[in-house]
Parts: structure tokens; sequence; C-alpha cells
């Protein structure tokens, strides 16, 4: 069984480009130790071309199907949940990320390192 990483950190206010950069990087890093890795933002590529990654709490035409901040906030959850480690990034934090400060407080009540 592969050991299994969770990268977590703000997204809000960031570029796509920013906001997965570092995941990226470290994805790169940990897959040929034999290390998957989860992102919240996998699928998220609709993001791709606008400026800033918004709030989906802030953003009623989003709030549609899997886009809305309850379905986003399951499926992070879940990830914390399956995950063996936790690994967050908050530099260059452009705003509070409501969920990141959830999966912390989820991941330190569950014991993950």
């Amino acid at each position: 069984m592969r050991d299994l990483v969770y990268l977590g950190g703000p997204i809000t206010g960031q570029t796509y480009g920013q906001a997965t950069k570092w995941r990226d990087i470290a994805k790169h890093f940990l897959e040929p130790h034999g290390i998957a890795t989860l992102s919240p933002m996998r699928a998220d590529n609709y993001t791709y071309n606008l400026a800033d990654v918004p709030d989906v709490a802030d953003a009623n035409d989003w709030q549609q199907g899997l886009l809305t901040e309850a379905a986003i906030t399951a499926r992070d959850v879940m990830d914390v949940q399956r995950s063996d480690v936790l690994l967050f990034n908050f530099c260059g934090a452009a705003a509070v990320s409501r969920n990141s400060l959830i999966e912390v407080g989820l991941g330190h009540g569950l014991q993950k390192p």
C-alpha cells in the first residue's frame, strides 16, 4: 500500500499556477519514493484562465453541482481522513482560507502527522 499525502493550503486569491505550482513540485519529489499525493486542485482546471481563484462561498454563479462549498469541503474532508500525512503550505497566502483551517483542525483531531 502506498503512503498518501494531502497537499493542503490556501487557494482563494491565487492564480491557478500559484495554487498548483508547489503541489506539482511536492508530487514530483514524493512520487518516485512511492508516495502518492492528493491535491484539492485536482480537476479544477476550469480555474486555469482566471486571474484569481474565487472563494466559492462568494461566487454565486459557481453554486452548482460539485462546485458548491459544501461539496468541495466534503471532498477535502474525505481526502484528509484517508491521507497518511498532511502537508500544508501557507507561504504567499492572499487571504484566510476557511477550508484549510478546517482541514488542519480535522487533521489534528485525527492525529495526522
